[in-house]
């Protein structure tokens, strides 16, 4: 490897080292192994979650709901709302469009595990 390689692995493994909460020296002392191992794994589910969702365009059904806006300020209307007004914006704008966005989601997650069921009970070799 050339010092670029080396310098671009060191800043990505820093980078993983700090999103695991993992220090220079390696675990802290507070840490257990047993502590570490729930988080890694939390994090890893997360993370395949937010994968997942990633068809759903989340965002942009959020998005979509903001009201108004400027190019330079887009979300201008946003930042005016007092905490009465964003309650009712979520409520009635955002809460309805993420149900929509991730119902689609349900329905492709249910095709799939109805095809996978298909695929399963076909492979399986006939009872005797």
């Amino acid at each position: 490897l050339d010092e670029g390689e080396r310098g671009r692995m060191r800043e990505a493994t820093t980078k993983v080292m700090m999103e695991l909460g993992v220090g220079p020296r390696g675990f802290e002392e507070t840490t257990s192994f047993e502590a570490f191992r729930r988080h890694f794994q939390r994090e890893r589910e997360v993370a395949r979650k937010e994968v997942g969702l990633a068809p759903a365009f989340l965002v942009r059904a959020v998005a979509e709901c903001v009201p108004g806006g400027r190019p330079d300020h887009p979300l201008e209307a946003l930042a005016a709302m007092s905490e009465g007004e964003l309650v009712q914006w979520c409520t009635k704008s955002v809460l309805p469009s993420l149900q929509r966005a991730l119902g689609r989601v349900r329905d492709r997650q249910q095709k799939v595990s109805r095809r996978i069921k298909k695929m399963s009970l076909r492979s399986m070799p006939p009872p005797f």
